[in-house]
């Protein structure tokens, strides 16, 4: 096969896409709602109707866009001030519409998943001139890449952010080379949607200020000065008037508001975001539970969650860098290292936050690829087949992990250990609730004795469940199922220490019977049931039993939790 020479058809993007899509579009409705997934996407709901107030460290811009159309379909929604952000969440999503939440929330998860339709176009479009080969590469890099598959389908702002940082580098680097107001308030505007998606967004401005030292060696006099200077100001601009425009119906009608109070609201949401980021979240690290944060959790996340061939090509593109044998666009190259490093000191809550390097790690492998498709001499053909079978093996890894892309571990991890290693975002955010529902339906179960930490009730899908007991904690009960979520096994003592006596039971020494997806665990155990007397244990947290249409349980109108 002779190296491509002419620009890479769009046909093989259309392929990739239609790779990507059937992977995500089906998961809108059977993944259940994730945690969360109702807080933000009500948040975006109700940033129509002015309110910027209810959660100011989660900005509103992905959000918001996300909620649009159920906004118009609904219209404005009841008045709930009274709530706080997460009350108002699943109140408003399960009680507001019982009977259309699923369907509002596929449509919020369908705009999340046109912003990763769009990185994998601006990843094509960008290199099928360039380089044909490494277009190719790219497109089947980001069809089958397992987080950016994952968080595709979900109504939470990680995805829409890596979407505009992308966008953002490649208009910045477009404004380099065409002096003028367009692209440089192009991408101010891009920046400052970046950062109203998720604060991290500002994560690009030394990803710039690289750019422009860069750009500026050799260049020297006043008119380069002067270049620099403008795009500047035009890119401050932009990113100003973003501002602006967004928190305008936060203080809009105000008594003495003004247009300054756009950017105070933003301030005030970075600052608030910044005192939350020293709270102390629980984290689980290579079977450790604790509320520390670890320097090495994301590098180890990243090597355990990455598929091996796509490993295997960053490795090769380091070597070739060192060697100076070729290089992938700087700009890439200090975006992806950048972004990389900007994440590692901050809360340890998944590998959903390198997201954002992910699409510049794509542009370095496939660069590398291409390099190693056009290897001459004896070794061109073993190159070819190296480089075909890698992409070959990242495909039926990822496919093969279908619907589990949020707990996709690559091809060296064994199943049974990945509850060891990562827990969170990596695993389980309550994804596999439906499937449980759906297995014990199937399975004719006998309502099931859970414990449960993450996602939401099974019950709003239909599936009886019960207390454990305290004679639950001495071992097994003859003719009862059981049903335990991974998060609880890992993380459930740290978040609630009164469930303590739970995670020590035999839960943690007998081996599940059966496993519902890669987030439950699941006991069936064989018998006639007898009378059970006991004293019912807390085994589900309020949290959890509100987000399940459980009405008549709940206090009214507050106190859910």
């Amino acid at each position: 096969m002779k190296s491509l020479t002419r620009p890479a058809s769009w046909g093989w993007f259309l392929l990739a896409a239609l790779c990507f899509s059937l992977q995500v579009v089906p998961r809108f409705w059977s993944d259940s709602p994730t945690n969360d997934e109702p807080l933000e996407w009500t948040n975006g709901f109700y940033y129509w109707s002015g309110d910027l107030h209810h959660n100011l460290n989660h900005p509103p811009f992905a959000t918001a866009v996300q909620a649009l159309p159920a906004r118009v379909w609904l219209g404005p929604g009841p008045d709930l001030d009274r709530l706080d952000y997460m009350e108002r969440g699943f109140y408003f999503l399960f009680n507001r519409s019982p009977g259309q939440w699923a369907d509002l929330l596929a449509s919020g998860r369908a705009v999340t998943f046109c912003f990763g339709l769009g990185i994998g176009l601006l990843l094509f479009g960008f290199l099928r001139e360039r380089d044909p080969v490494a277009a190719l590469v790219a497109g089947a890099l980001w069809a089958f890449e397992p987080t950016g598959l994952a968080y595709s389908g979900y109504v939470m702002s990680d995805l829409p952010l890596a979407f505009l940082t992308l966008a953002a580098v490649l208009a910045f680097g477009k404004s380099l080379g065409r002096p003028g107001w367009t692209w440089a308030v192009g991408t101010g505007v891009l920046a400052a949607m970046a950062a109203t998606a998720k604060f991290s967004g500002l994560a690009l401005f030394p990803i710039f200020a690289w750019g422009e030292w860069r750009h500026a060696l050799g260049r020297s006099g006043t008119r380069a000065l002067r270049e620099t200077r403008n795009r500047w100001a035009w890119g401050v601009v932009g990113f100003l008037s973003w501002i602006f425009l967004l928190y305008l119906p936060g203080w809009w009608g105000l008594p003495g508001s003004g247009p300054w109070d756009s950017l105070r609201l933003f301030l005030a949401g970075l600052k608030d975001l910044l005192s939350f980021a020293g709270a102390g979240h629980p984290v689980f690290f290579l079977g450790a539970a604790g509320r520390r944060n670890h320097w090495l959790y994301y590098p180890t996340a990243f090597l355990l969650k990455t598929p091996i061939p796509f490993l295997v090509l960053l490795s090769w593109a380091g070597w070739g860098s060192l060697m100076r044998r070729w290089r992938a666009p700087d700009l890439g190259m200090a975006s992806a290292l950048v972004l990389f490093v900007s994440i590692v000191p901050t809360q340890n809550l998944g590998v959903r936050y390198l997201l954002p390097a992910i699409p510049f790690l794509i542009l370095i492998a496939a660069t590398a690829a291409a390099r190693l498709w056009e290897t001459r001499g004896s070794h061109s053909r073993a190159a070819r087949w190296g480089v075909a079978g890698l992409i070959l093996w990242q495909a039926v890894s990822v496919a093969l992990a279908y619907p589990g892309h949020l707990a996709y571990f690559n091809d060296a991890v064994p199943a049974g250990m990945k509850a060891r290693l990562l827990g969170d975002s990596n695993l389980d955010l309550g994804q596999d609730v439906k499937r449980l529902a759906e297995r014990a339906s199937v399975k004719g179960w006998p309502p099931v004795r859970l414990v449960q930490s993450s996602g939401f009730d099974p019950a709003a899908y239909g599936m009886a469940w019960e207390f454990w007991t305290d004679r639950d904690l001495e071992g097994p009960q003859p003719g009862r199922v059981y049903a335990v979520d991974v998060s609880f096994l890992q993380l459930g003592p740290v978040f609630e220490p009164s469930l303590t006596p739970l995670a020590q039971s035999w839960i943690t020494q007998i081996p599940p019977t059966e496993r519902v997806g890669d987030s439950w665990w699941v006991w069936v155990i064989p018998g006639d049931p007898g009378p059970d007397s006991g004293r019912r244990i807390r085994s589900v947290p309020g949290s959890v039993r509100f987000k399940g249409l459980r009405p008549k349980e709940w206090p009214a109108p507050l106190g859910f939790f």
